[in-house]
Formats: structure tokens, sequence, C-alpha cells
């Protein structure tokens, strides 16, 4: 979401103009909805004296939360003030990624208030009911995530007969596997943000993302992720243009898509800048939000030299190309 589109949703949330909160109250009195969806902002924005649903939601009963390791600790806090009387559920993966923050993760505030709800949870032996069975991805794609990162506790609920779209359309390495790590020798250059772009690997992402267009997949069958910000403002233009959705790694989650071409981007490492890169629980939701294939654009030397990236990127996958 962009700065202007933030700005004209926290407006569109906190001054309702009154006609609307008519019209939504009667609407509620009428026809009140058995199941609300709502983002916790949105709620508890909306909750608050003299706002939209600040009388209509106090009799609410159950809240489920979903995403629940992206929910903040204050946020938890603030909807069992709200809510006292209601049972919550939350449903949340504890291996993927926790709330995104401003600040570095070793500062008191991150410490205090920003661990994920589901890793608090955990902490604390509150009735569990574990999910194992995931049917989004192919099965050959869900093993590595399942051997390192689930203790090989998943279970593929989807066969690979289903995920066959990458398979029938391109001639692939490993027919068996709808994976391809791609080389590409370019350069990464590091801007006064602080982020990273490769001007060479987004030209190779725009080459595969139409030769991918050409063999009849369809634009809303594909995905494009980058690690950087940087990366993804060289390929806002040419994604629109070809209809194709973009993400950062950490605006996917929550997201799936048939096709993810993942970008990489960094061509020089360090163990001290390259630590975002190497964040096993970012890795992890990368590589588990395609259906039925995936493309790993990067440069493979820079790659080998983190434990994490070298594991899921490049070390068991053969026919790099």
């Amino acid at each position: 979401m962009t700065d202007q589109a933030r700005e004209e949703y926290r407006i569109a949330e906190n001054h309702n103009a009154l006609a609307t909160e008519r019209t939504v109250t009667m609407m509620l009195r009428v026809r009140f909805p058995i199941i609300l969806c709502i983002t916790i902002s949105s709620l508890l924005n909306t909750k608050k004296p003299g706002r939209l649903f600040h009388y209509t939601l106090s009799h609410c009963r159950i809240i489920i939360g979903d995403e629940a390791s992206q929910i903040p600790k204050p946020a938890f806090v603030a909807l069992t003030a709200h809510f006292p009387q209601a049972r919550q559920i939350y449903i949340g993966d504890v291996y993927q990624l926790e709330p995104h923050i401003r600040c570095t993760r070793s500062t008191l505030a991150a410490r205090l208030g920003s661990k994920g709800l589901m890793e608090i949870l955990l902490q604390k032996h509150v009735p569990l009911a574990p999910l194992v069975t995931t049917f989004r991805v192919h099965p050959a794609l869900n093993e590595l995530p399942n051997m390192l990162v689930y203790g090989v506790r998943l279970i593929s609920g989807t066969p690979a007969a289903q995920r066959t779209l990458l398979i029938n359309r391109l001639f692939l390495p490993n027919p068996s596997l709808p994976l391809v790590v791609i080389n590409v020798e370019g350069s990464s250059r590091l801007s006064y943000t602080q982020s990273h772009s490769n001007q060479e690997e987004a030209d190779c992402c725009v080459e595969l993302a139409q030769s991918l267009l050409n063999r009849d997949i369809a634009p809303n069958s594909i995905g494009i992720i980058t690690f950087y910000k940087d990366q993804q403002r060289l390929l806002e233009e040419p994604a629109e243009s070809m209809g194709i959705r973009l993400y950062t790694v950490d605006s996917v989650q929550g997201h799936e898509m048939d096709i993810v071409i993942l970008l990489t981007t960094r061509t020089r490492l360090d163990q001290a800048s390259g630590e975002f890169l190497d964040n096993i629980k970012r890795v992890n939701v990368t590589l588990t939000r395609c259906r039925h294939g995936l493309f790993i654009l990067g440069h493979v030397a820079a790659l080998r030299s983190f434990q994490t990236a070298h594991v899921y990127f490049v070390g068991p996958f053969h026919g790099t190309s």
C-alpha cells in the first residue's frame, strides 16, 4: 500500500461522514451480519467512542484472528479490553513473519511490543489445535520447508497431479520438481535509503514473466516477490503493464499465487548486511506462496555465502540455469 493510499484509508477509518454512519447503522439494524470481516486496526478504530461500530459491536462474542503471527501484543491487549466477554481464536504460523516494525529488533520497544501473538500464546500453554495438512503448494516444493522448519510434521493434502500448470507448459530440468534457480550475473546497488536494486535481475524477471505469458499462463496466475523495496520500484511499471501482481517479501504473507518469481537481488553480501536476506522466517514465507511452481532469480555465489539462503535457494536444487 502506498503512503497516499494508507493516508486515504486512515481518513476513511477515522472520519466517517454522518450520512455514512447512519446508513451503516440502519443496514446493521435491518440485517446484522453473522460474520463481519474486518482488519484489527479498523475494528479498534471504529469501536472507539463516537465511531461507526462503538455500540453496534458491543455484544460480539467470538473473535477469530487470522495471520496471528503478525498480530502485535498491544493489539491483542486492546482487543481484549474492548471485548472482555468474547472468546478469542487465533490462527497462525509461528515460523512465519512477526509484526512489522520500523526499528531494529534489539531495541527496547521492539522487545517489549513487537512479538507476534502466536509466539506469546504458545509460551502460555493455551489450548492448541495443530493444523498439519497443507493444500497450497506442490508436494515436491513442500518437502524442503517441511524438513528444515516444520520437523517433517506437514502433510501434503494436494496431489502433484493437481499442480501441473508450470510442468505442462515448460521443459524443466527436473520434471517432478517445478522449481528453477536462475543465476543472474548482475550487480546490485545500494541506495541512500539503504535498500538494494539490480537492473540486470529486473530485466531477467520481465523477460521471464513475458515468456510465461506467451505460454498462455494468465497474468493473475503469476506473482513477483522482491526482497527489497528498491527492486520492487524497478518492476512497478512493467508488472502493471503485464497485469502481474508485485509484492515485497514483507507484504506477501497471507497471499498465494500459482507461479512465483522470487528476486533475491543482492550480489555482494556480508554477515552484517545479509541478515535480512538470511532470515529463516522471511525465507520460509517466500517459498510457501506458490501453488504450481517457483522461479528463484539471484546471484548464486552470493547466496552460497549464507547458511539459510544457501540451503533454501541453492543447495538442494539441481538444474540451476
